[in-house]
């Protein structure tokens, strides 16, 4: 069962799970067990989500630069100083073998919602059985804008000039090396792989009936 506490409750709120103790009780008395899948990249577990480019720069930002507690105004003025020293890279995307050409800034997640207010793999689910691979493909400050508009509506995979597809293993790398990010920690930088371990990680969710796990 999970009591969440962090910046942005992203699997919190993709899973619809109550944010205060009464309700986690709640949910520990009355709710059910759903297993959803886990990813795995270099070692590192993870259920919501791996980015490499802009976002990721910008988590390696806040790791250098964090004092104290964070909060989104540290996420903003790290964002503020990678953008001034921004430059674009070029990645190379696999899923499952296949080559699906380049892009600036990569999302590999197993959510939709990001950072609380976007929606970037809109069509992911935390026990779908594969990865939705976002690429995109720009990486102009103009693009990323535009980019960012499209997920404040949940509309990334409708985009003609994203690239949105499904695997189990995915492979990421630059000539440059380049920022990768896993659930908000810095993990390091490219070339990275990922791969799922669908139906792992038994969480708890509110509601009454389903599998209870034998709890």
């Amino acid at each position: 069962a999970l009591l969440p506490l962090g910046t942005a409750n992203v699997l919190a709120r993709e899973l619809k799970l109550p944010v205060d103790p009464e309700g986690v009780v709640h949910m520990l008395d009355r709710g059910y067990v759903r297993k959803l899948d886990m990813g795995l990249v270099r070692k590192r577990r993870f259920l919501l989500m791996v980015s490499v480019g802009t976002d990721a720069m910008v988590v390696e930002e806040v790791r250098r630069s964090r004092t104290g507690a964070l909060g989104f105004r540290g996420y903003v003025l790290s964002l503020l100083r990678c953008l001034a020293r921004y430059r674009i890279p070029e990645l190379t995307v696999q899923v499952d073998g296949r080559d699906f050409g380049h892009g600036a800034f990569v999302v590999v997640s197993k959510v939709r919602n990001y950072g609380a207010i976007f929606k970037i793999a809109d069509k992911a689910s935390g026990d779908s059985g594969h990865l939705d691979v976002v690429i995109f493909p720009r990486g102009t400050l103009s693009a990323i804008f535009s980019y960012g508009l499209s997920a404040l509506r949940g509309k990334i995979s409708s985009r003609g000039d994203v690239v949105y597809a499904t695997g189990n293993r995915v492979r990421v790398d630059s000539e440059e090396t380049v920022a990768v990010q896993v659930d908000g920690d810095y993990l390091g930088t490219t070339p990275i792989e990922i791969e799922l371990k669908p139906s792992t990680v038994p969480i708890l969710i509110p509601g009454e009936g389903g599998d209870t796990g034998g709890s």
